[in-house]
């Protein structure tokens, strides 16, 4: 997860290899104490990946 400034502020899950298929992760924010923003999730996978800007709002 990045912040706004594309700094990284939380990392979900650390070279966990998934089998394929759906998956769902669970990101807390406000566990972690950060403010209201706009963040960015960045998925790798292989040579490619994926990114989504998501709203947290308290």
């Amino acid at each position: 997860m990045l912040d706004a400034l594309g700094e990284q502020v939380s990392q979900v899950t650390q070279g966990e290899l998934m089998h394929a298929g759906e998956h769902t992760l669970n990101w807390h924010p406000s566990k972690m104490g950060l403010p209201s923003g706009v963040y960015t999730i960045v998925l790798h996978y292989g040579n490619s990946a994926y990114t989504s800007r998501v709203i947290y709002m308290k």
